[in-house]
């Protein structure tokens, strides 16, 4: 992996894809102990975590219904503008469901706060989420997620599904921004 630029920024090398595809499979030996016997509603959020849902959901050992959501917070920046757009939403009625959060990153918790309050007032009885990295020194909410990939600290990074103004989500690896 080399230092790549994408539009007026650069990036360096920060995990390897070697590195995320042995944490993958880790998450979802984690999940599916923890939901062998449940049956439950896997919803990955859009754009982000697209590619690390698609692997996580194959190494499943059980099987989840799916429903895709997209929200988003960061439009071309850097940092979270606050408002969530929901641009692609939840079933009406999640009454007695069990869901799983599929997320490529949890920085500020705004995001994922937001979704699980929406999932509640829908009547889920459980929401976990699993994400794929997770930044507790930006982390503001009051619920962490319950299945963590990579804490990472609070630099911005592309790749593996995430982006930087809609550039770097093909990267094999994720990259960290260089300031």
């Amino acid at each position: 992996m080399e230092e790549i630029t994408l539009h007026d920024r650069s990036f360096r090398p920060y995990l390897t894809p070697g590195a995320i595809r042995t944490r993958v499979l880790e998450l979802a030996h984690h999940v599916s102990q923890d939901y062998s016997k449940a049956s439950c509603l896997a919803v990955p959020i859009l754009q982000g975590s697209f590619l690390f849902a698609a692997d996580l959901l194959r190494e499943l050992t059980f099987f989840p219904e799916i429903h895709f959501i997209k929200v988003s917070s960061y439009g071309d920046g850097l940092k979270s503008s606050g408002a969530l757009q929901w641009q692609l939403d939840l079933p009406e009625s999640l009454v007695g469901r069990d869901l799983i959060l599929i997320e490529d990153i949890v920085d500020s918790g705004f995001t994922i706060e937001s979704i699980r309050k929406a999932c509640h007032d829908r009547g889920a009885v459980s929401v976990k989420v699993v994400t794929l990295l997770y930044k507790p020194d930006a982390f503001q909410g009051s619920e962490a997620p319950e299945y963590v990939g990579f804490s990472i600290p609070n630099d911005f990074v592309v790749g593996y599904g995430l982006d930087y103004a809609q550039l770097g989500r093909n990267l094999k690896g994720i990259y960290q921004v260089v300031e």
